[in-house]
């Protein structure tokens, strides 16, 4: 393959420092970690303030947020989104947060699954591959106004090299603060060798890092104005001398969507409830201006606005506007007909996006979620992001020259303009099978733009309440330079670390017979035993136990109801909690309703173990014949067709799937109860059988993971952050081995098991070329090495 000039040799002209708005990149940095030959361990420091910004996107004005990074002199070098963070394999990383918000005189520490106390936050590295616990990434810290605290990571050393994220995680406040913008992008480098050199090189294939932030309207309100208006509500019920129980607020629906989730804690309510009552008292405010003072304290907490509706989505620039890296609609330059690699990272908190380029550009997908795909490069015509997802993307602009233009940064160059332009759409839309028709109706070998603009006309002509969005992205200009010569690529390769050793090929006997019971567990977004959304498995996070701050280190046992915990029957009808599981052991889970929902799981990424194409065409039986619309097929001018975004052996921390758009509507019953106004009846869209709910009805995606260390709680949640705040949260406790099998004494490979199944935990038994240590308790659990 040729080798390219730097993107900084194309363009002396040009400013390529981070910071540069030319590259539609204001993305700054924590401390810059060097690239070297020889990789020496170190610590990477990192300091955060979380504050209301106030900052100016050209295009767009003026907006008010919570964020990281605040310019009181000028709001053009202001931004929510925070420094990017560099790391490798084996550094040590520490993050200083300190909470620069004002301390409000009410507080709703009583509330639990529903919106409040926004002054409070915390820190999730999202996608890391580190303990869940503290002084690492336990997002059971609360960090108050005025306070700070201080988070260490240790990367491991054989950390997968990715695209990750961080932003804020406080139950109850998730959503307003990662949907304002609080959020950043965290990578762990390649060391030299992880890729081939032509790509190790970014003198060769440029680096572009793109955090797109969605400020889109969902359901006729903006994401983080709904979320204030909500949580003002439920402090002023919450506040309000009337009520004088925890029972009477609860009754309100002030602080709850769906009648069951919003439980108030009658210990927290008291102890507010006596503050209040002291505030009242001390600032001398009269019984007749209670009302109007508790009200002005609430709203006080509301800072978020726009200098457009976002209720109004028709208007201009209303309900559709994405950020990119803190600009609106930037330009992004790169060398024509050379390979750039985005490093995309998608920081909405509830949209889905369907992501492709313009004619003229290809796009080769290399890794998802942090981790690099196993038939790198892959030729999809779009890449899917659901909330909290990230991609590694190659990119090729051609450059037409019929299209050539002076560059806007240099007349004296000559630019060819490439507009990205991205759809989404809500997925309770009405839509029919019209997108997989007009799919089908497209010749063999049609460009990824064609297939996308095909999908985005359908899906809009059908959806008259929910239209999809289109959404400005920005522009990619490809300069035009001499002895730049255009190449495909070759199959691309990487050595795995154990953790990620391929799960594909491990039976269902050997998982049953290294867990000793069966693994066939199931977890349920939304709905499961006839609980309203949003929940799993038909509970709510907490189940009656509130997690108080001030106990971080409390460890619920094997049965405690406090965990919200997730049920099955073994075969003797005996209850178990199927989050109780032993640190170095390998798992099996059967995913259901991830359409509406976004099933994310910290400290473990899980490898989906069959593929989902959203345009797998069904026969005449109803059953899905394992065949696509000729569209995707290799034109005259292709050598390969396009592939499925979703395949067997992906490895990703946050699943959601788009709309099984070819799906047999007609053969199936999607309205469940027609009593149930949730989900039921003929005027209801959430009724009827389209391929989105056939979607969340439908599908179900067994999972693998290889719990190779850290033994703590860690996390299972929608990533529509709202669902999470709302109580769409679940914890896992996963245990050392001892402590484990005492609880379960006939868990585990028993006298019989003459193959010791629990050696599979190790992955060097299921791939000999990866690296990394033994897992946790390997000797008790008799793991060796071959």
């Amino acid at each position: 393959m040729a080798l390219y000039k730097a993107l900084s040799a194309l363009l002396p002209t040009v400013a390529l420092a981070s910071s540069s708005k030319l590259l539609g990149n204001q993305l700054s940095h924590c401390k810059p970690r060097s690239h070297q030959k020889d990789i020496v361990p170190e610590t990477v420091h990192c300091f955060l303030t979380f504050d209301v910004v106030n900052f100016t996107v050209a295009g767009v004005g003026n907006i008010t947020t919570r964020g990281y990074q605040r310019n009181d002199t000028d709001r053009s070098a202001a931004t929510p989104i925070g420094p990017t963070i560099n790391v490798y394999p084996g550094d040590n990383l520490t993050i200083e947060l300190f909470n620069n918000l004002h301390q409000p005189l009410l507080r709703q520490r009583g509330v639990h699954n529903f919106y409040h106390d926004l002054e409070w936050t915390n820190v999730h590295t999202h996608g890391l591959h580190v303990s869940g616990e503290e002084p690492g990434d336990s997002v059971f810290v609360e960090v108050g106004p005025k306070c700070s605290r201080n988070y260490t990571y240790s990367i491991p050393e054989d950390h997968m090299p990715g695209t990750y994220w961080y932003h804020p995680h406080k139950h109850g406040s998730t959503g307003a603060h990662a949907g304002g913008g609080a959020v950043g992008m965290l990578k762990v480098l390649d060391p030299k060798g992880t890729l081939p050199a032509f790509l190790e090189s970014t003198d060769f294939v440029p680096e572009l890092d793109l955090v797109i932030l969605g400020l889109a309207s969902v359901m006729g309100q903006g994401a983080n104005k709904g979320v204030e208006d909500k949580m003002a509500k439920c402090c002023k019920a919450y506040n309000n001398i009337s009520y004088k129980t925890p029972s009477q607020v609860f009754k309100s629906r002030a602080c709850d969507d769906f009648g069951m989730a919003g439980m108030i804690d009658p210990k927290y309510f008291n102890e507010d409830r006596e503050c209040l009552n002291a505030t009242l008292k001390e600032l001398n405010v009269k019984d007749c201006d209670r009302d109007q003072f508790i009200a002005e304290q609430c709203d006080r907490s509301k800072v978020w606005s726009a200098p457009f509706d976002y209720t109004d989505g028709d208007k201009e620039g209303g309900g559709n506007t994405f950020l990119v890296n803190g600009d609106y609609n930037p330009t992004h330059y790169v060398a024509a007909n050379a390979w750039t690699r985005l490093r995309i990272v998608y920081a909405s908190i509830d949209q889905q996006l369907y992501f492709s380029l313009p004619e003229g550009c290809d796009m080769e997908l290399m890794a998802k979620d942090g981790v690099y795909i196993r038939d790198m490069p892959r030729r999809t015509s779009y890449a899917y992001f659901g909330s909290g997802n990230r991609a590694d993307i190659l990119v090729r602009c051609a450059g037409h020259t019929v299209d050539k233009m002076p560059c806007p940064e240099d007349k004296n160059r000559m630019c060819t303009r490439y507009p990205i332009t991205a759809w989404f759409y809500n997925e309770a839309g009405e839509t029919d099978n019209s997108v997989c028709e007009a799919v089908k109706m497209l010749d063999p070998g049609s460009s990824a733009a064609n297939i996308s603009q095909t999908m985005f006309d359908a899906a809009k002509t059908v959806n008259k309440n929910f239209e999809p969005s289109l959404v400005a992205l920005g522009t990619i200009m490809a300069v035009h330079e001499t002895g730049v010569e255009t190449c495909d690529l070759p199959n691309i390769s990487v050595t795995y670390p154990c953790y990620l050793a391929d799960l594909r090929d491990v039976t269902d006997s050997q998982l049953a017979a290294q867990a000793g019971f069966s693994p066939d567990r199931h977890i349920h977004f939304a709905g499961s035993g006839g609980s309203p959304l949003p929940s799993i498995n038909g509970d709510f996070y907490g189940n009656g136990y509130f997690h108080k701050g001030d106990e971080p280190n409390i460890k619920p046992d094997h049965n405690d109801s406090r965990m919200a915990v997730l049920r099955h029957s073994r075969a003797g009808g005996e209850d178990t909690n199927v989050f109780s599981m032993p640190v170095g052991s390998l798992v099996n889970f059967t995913l259901h309703g991830l359409h509406f929902h976004a099933f994310h799981w910290h400290v473990n990424p899980f490898q989906l173990q069959t593929s989902y194409d959203e345009f797998g065409l069904f026969g005449e039986d109803g059953l899905e014949t394992h065949e696509r619309p000729r569209a995707f097929e290799k034109g005259d001018k292709d050598d390969r067709a396009f592939e499925p975004y979703f395949k067997a052996g992906d490895w990703h921390d946050v699943l959601m799937v788009p709309a099984k758009w070819c799906a047999p509507v007609d053969k199936y019953d999607c309205t469940g109860d027609p009593d149930d106004p949730m989900h039921g009846g003929k005027n209801n869209s959430f009724g009827q059988c389209t391929p989105q709910y056939w979607a969340q009805t439908n599908l179900s995606f067994p999972v693998r993971t290889n719990l190779d260390r850290f033994p703590s709680r860690q996390v299972v949640h929608c990533h529509v952050l709202e669902h999470e705040d709302q109580g769409m949260m679940t914890l896992l406790d996963i245990q050392e081995y001892s402590k484990w099998k005492e609880a379960n004494p006939m868990g585990g490979p028993q006298s019989g098991d003459k193959d010791n199944h629990n050696k599979l935990a190790y992955g060097r038994h299921l791939d000999k070329m990866c690296y990394g240590p033994m897992p946790a308790n390997a000797k008790e659990m008799g793991i060796w090495r071959d």
